[in-house]
């Protein structure tokens, strides 16, 4: 009997999906429902993937900004919720109460104060969505994008010879060659 091999139920493309829709409310669960799979297996995914736990954390530093707006909803309008008497509702009240959220904020203003890399995947998180939905490291090639700048550097000093350009983006990378003197040079 042929062995049928599955392919996994927690693709590249489903931790795209799952990043991006946790990135829009910070919420695990729909997030798991949108790409499709189980809380359990995201945080297994997660604990197993260096590079998605990035990603993951990435995204609950965009949805501050939905975490900061439902704080100012509930701190301004409350939280509706029924009376009951009896086991039956018989009214609704309206209840002030953000200290879970903003405990949340206050987790989140720490890993962002923190840096690194969830943070720097946060900068440009569409392209990370794009390298993790295509199977690649989340975090960019910093070689290659140093190569990139270099290449935008010389198209807007088109008129300067090579080495100049090169040199004068060395310097503003804040690589320096020392403060020699140029007839030091001579041989």
């Amino acid at each position: 009997p042929a062995r049928v091999v599955r392919a996994p139920v927690f693709d590249a493309r489903r931790k795209a999906v799952f990043c991006d829709h946790l990135a829009l409310a910070g919420n695990v669960r729909l997030a798991c429902r949108a790409a499709g799979v189980s809380p359990p297996t995201a945080y297994k995914a997660r604990r197993e993937d260096g590079g998605f736990a990035i990603a993951w954390d990435a995204a609950l530093l965009l949805a501050r900004e939905h975490a900061e707006q439902v704080l100012a909803e509930r701190a301004l309008d409350g939280v509706e919720e029924e009376v009951f008497y009896h086991g039956e509702p018989v009214a609704m009240r309206r209840r002030y109460d953000s200290r879970l959220l903003l405990a949340h904020l206050a987790r989140l203003d720490r890993m962002a104060e923190r840096g690194g890399d969830a943070c720097d995947v946060a900068q440009d998180f569409d392209a990370a969505l794009e390298r993790l939905g295509r199977g690649e490291e989340v975090l960019p090639d910093e070689e290659h994008d140093a190569i990139e700048s270099l290449d935008a550097w010389a198209a807007r000093d088109e008129d300067l010879p090579p080495l100049e350009i090169a040199l004068r983006w060395l310097e503003a990378q804040g690589i320096t060659f020392g403060d020699e003197d140029e007839d030091d040079w001579e041989g």
